[in-house]
C-alpha cells in the first residue's frame, strides 16, 4: 500500500476515535448500571487484584469469589492491562470507568484502520478510503464503547481475521497461514462463537486453495490449526480443570439456551429475544457448569416441546439482528440511546444496499468474496441458534462496511469516467 491511502485511512481512523471520545464524555451512561458492561469492567479488576476469572459482580458485592468462565477472556485481559496503568498513575473509579471506555474506544478504532486497508486490497485506495470513512461512521462500531462491550474487541479481532484471510489469499505462504491461525484463536477469544469461522472459512480456503498440492494444503492447515490450538489452550485447559462439569470456551451458552426457549420469548412481543427471568428458578446449588447443565436441560426441554414454534422463533431471531423485526429494542436490553438506535437504523440498510453491489463488483473483478459472506451466514445461523440482538451482527458490520467501501468506490471511479469521457 503507498504512503497516501494509508495514511489517509490513519487520520480518519483518528477522526473517528475523535468522535468517539466526544460521544463518551458527551452521551455515556454508567458502566456499573447493569449487563456485561458491568461484567467486564469489574472483571478486568478482579484481574488485576489477582483474584483470575471469579464471578466479579459476587466479588464486588456479595464477598463471594465463585470461578466463571460466562464470557471468554481477551476483552477484560486487555481492560486489566490498561487499568493496571491507570492505577499506577493513581486514577480514581470513575477516572477507571473512562479509561475503560476509551480503550475500547481505541479498539474499536484500530479496526477502522483495517477496514480501511482490506477493502484497499480488495478494490483500490477510494475503496480503502471510503470503507474507514463508513466505518468510523457506522454507529454499529462505535456504540458499544461507551458501554465497555466485547463488541468494541470483536470489531478488531473480525478485522484483523479478515486483514490474514486475504492476505493468504494474495500469498498462500506458510507465515501468511500461521497468522490465520493466530488471528482465528484471538477472534475466538474475544467471542467463542467465532468458532465457527474455522470451518466456514479458515479450512475451506486453505483446503481448496489452487497451485498448491494437497500435501501442503494439509500442512499448512495443520499449521494454522496448531497455533489457534496453542492460543486457545491455556483458556480451555483452566476451564476444563475448574469446573465440575465440562466447559469450553464459555458456559454463558446454558442461560442463553435457557433465556431464549420459553413462553416469554416463544409467544408474544418479545418473540425472538432473551429474558433474564426465563427458568432462572430454583436452580441447583453449585458451579457455574452445575447450573448451566440445568438451565440448558430446561432450554433444550421447552423447544422439544413446542417444535412448531421454532421456525418462527427462528426467523424472529434472525428479524431483530438484522433490523427487519422490532428494530429498536437494543436501547431496552442494553441501555442505548434511543437516537444511536435511530442512527443506527438508518446508517444499516444503506449499507448493506452498498455491501450487495460491492460484492457484485469483486465478483465480477474475479476477486474472492465468499470468505465475507460466509460470516454472514455464520452470524445468522448463531442467532437463529440463540436469540436476536444487533450487536451479534457485529461481525457481519466490519465485513460489510469493507464491501460498501468497495461499492462506494465503483461509484467514484464510475463518475469520474463519465465526467472524462464527455
Amino acid at each position: 500500500m503507498t504512503r497516501r491511502p494509508l495514511l489517509s485511512i490513519l487520520l480518519i481512523a483518528l477522526a473517528g476515535f475523535v468522535w468517539r471520545v466526544v460521544y463518551i464524555f458527551v452521551w455515556r451512561h454508567d458502566p456499573l448500571v447493569f449487563g456485561d458492561g458491568l461484567y467486564y469492567q469489574l472483571q478486568a479488576r478482579a484481574l488485576i487484584d489477582g483474584h483470575g476469572f471469579v464471578e466479579p459482580v459476587g466479588l464486588a458485592y456479595l464477598a463471594g469469589a465463585a470461578q466463571t468462565a460466562k464470557h471468554p477472556p481477551l476483552f477484560p485481559i486487555v481492560l486489566g492491562g490498561v487499568s493496571r496503568i491507570g492505577r499506577a498513575l493513581h486514577l480514581g473509579s470513575s477516572d477507571a470507568a473512562i479509561v475503560d471506555e476509551v480503550t475500547a474506544g481505541v479498539l474499536s478504532s484500530l479496526g477502522v484502520v483495517l477496514i480501511g486497508v482490506v477493502a484497499k486490497r480488495l478494490g483500490g485506495a477510494r475503496a480503502g478510503i471510503a470503507a474507514a470513512l463508513l466505518a468510523a461512521a457506522y454507529p454499529a462500531l462505535w456504540v458499544s464503547d461507551a458501554l465497555i462491550m466485547s463488541e468494541s474487541m470483536v470489531v478488531l479481532t473480525t478485522a484483523v481475521l479478515i486483514a490474514a484471510v486475504y492476505a493468504y489469499i494474495a500469498v498462500p505462504s506458510m507465515r501468511r497461514v500461521l497468522f490465520m491461525g493466530l488471528a482465528l484463536g484471538l477472534a475466538v477469544l474475544a467471542r467463542s462463537e467465532a468458532l465457527a469461522l474455522a470451518f466456514a472459512i479458515v479450512m475451506p480456503l486453505v483446503l481448496t486453495r489452487r497451485g498448491l498440492s494437497w500435501r501442503t494444503r494439509w500442512t499448512q492447515l495443520g499449521a494454522a490449526g496448531a497455533v489457534t490450538i496453542v492460543v486457545l489452550a491455556p483458556w480451555v485447559v483452566r476451564n476444563y480443570t475448574t469446573f465440575q462439569h465440562p466447559v469450553f470456551l464459555s458456559s454463558n451458552l446454558d442461560s442463553v439456551f435457557a433465556g431464549a426457549n420459553c413462553k416469554q420469548t416463544y409467544y408474544g412481543s418479545e418473540i425472538g429475544g432473551w429474558d433474564i427471568s426465563c427458568n432462572a428458578s430454583h436452580l441447583p446449588k453449585g458451579d457455574e457448569s452445575v447450573v448451566g447443565k440445568e438451565l440448558r436441560r430446561r432450554g433444550l426441554n421447552y423447544m422439544h416441546h413446542h417444535p412448531q414454534r421454532i421456525p418462527l422463533v427462528m426467523a424472529a431471531r434472525v428479524g431483530r439482528t438484522f433490523e427487519l423485526y422490532a428494530p429498536l429494542d437494543d436501547k431496552r436490553d442494553e441501555g442505548r440511546s434511543p437516537w444511536t438506535e435511530w442512527a443506527n437504523v438508518f446508517m444499516f440498510f444503506p449499507v448493506q444496499i452498498l455491501a450487495f453491489f460491492g460484492a457484485l463488483r469483486l465478483r465480477r473483478a474475479g476477486k474472492t468474496i465468499w470468505p465475507l459472506v460466509a460470516i454472514l451466514g455464520v452470524t445468522a445461523a448463531v442467532s437463529a441458534g440463540t436469540y436476536g440482538i444487533t450487536r451479534f451482527r457485529v461481525s457481519w458490520d466490519v465485513a460489510s462496511v469493507v464491501l460498501a467501501g468497495v461499492a462506494l468506490a465503483g461509484l467514484v471511479n464510475g463518475r469520474k469516467a463519465t465526467a472524462t469521457s464527455t
